[in-house]
């Protein structure tokens, strides 16, 4: 597993966001921004997607040094399922360290969030997730629970294609689910209409994969730009 998510920066908003296979690169455009955003008297606001691999306890106290706010990381379930959706190569799984990621960005007095990818797989172990959470010093007054419908772009394979839910099956799942997050006293998500699904979505949001390249999103072919080595 590498870094999953993007990073963009999106300077009409004063917002960037995080990946961390090319940290050193990341570090030097934050400090960047964040001159830049002092010298104009605006708040730069940061914030990282990944699937928690990297991030140890020192690489989270850097992040939190950083003026990184928010961290979004990847657990899809019980330690079984975790590990049957999101293993590395080799087929080992991921579960424990992931969770350790969670404990580090806690620790480091960085805002959680734990995403969760609901599926048929893993749609009946979201409440062993929470208690192994919990158990870790992950609580509500450190995170939010967010879990959402397994999507299939084109990139599963057959057998996880046939473990989407429908929206309408989800909505039924999503209650279930619901309740046991409120029931270990993690707050519930306040549904309101948005003019757009995700921030990439915007014509003026950019992201910026792993290999430097630039992209209006992660599912978009037109290359607009490359970052070479020193983020130029």
């Amino acid at each position: 597993m590498g870094g999953a998510g993007a990073i963009g920066a999106r300077a009409w908003r004063g917002e960037q966001e995080w990946d961390l296979l090319r940290f050193k690169t990341l570090r030097t455009l934050s400090e960047q921004l964040s001159q830049e955003a002092a010298a104009m008297d605006c708040r730069l606001t940061q914030f990282l997607t990944s699937n928690g691999y990297l991030l140890t306890p020192d690489l989270a106290a850097e992040l939190a040094h950083l003026g990184v706010g928010n961290v979004q990381i990847t657990m899809d379930g019980s330690r079984a399922t975790h590990d049957r959706l999101r293993p590395l190569v080799s087929g080992r799984g991921t579960y424990d360290k992931v969770l350790e990621a969670c404990v580090n960005v806690v620790r480091a007095g960085i805002e959680l969030m734990v995403r969760v990818n609901i599926n048929r797989v893993n749609a009946q172990t979201v409440g062993a997730l929470l208690d192994d959470l919990l158990e870790s010093g992950v609580t509500p007054q450190h995170a939010v629970i967010h879990a959402v419908r397994t999507v299939d772009h084109g990139t599963c394979s057959v057998s996880m294609a046939g473990a989407c839910f429908t929206n309408a099956q989800f909505a039924r799942v999503w209650i279930d689910i619901l309740r046991e997050v409120a029931r270990r006293g993690f707050g519930l998500p306040s549904l309101a209409p948005i003019a757009y699904n995700c921030p990439f979505d915007l014509q003026q949001t950019v992201m910026i994969g792993h290999d430097g390249s630039i992209r209006h999103c992660s599912s978009s072919d037109g290359l607009l730009a490359q970052l070479d080595g020193d983020g130029t």
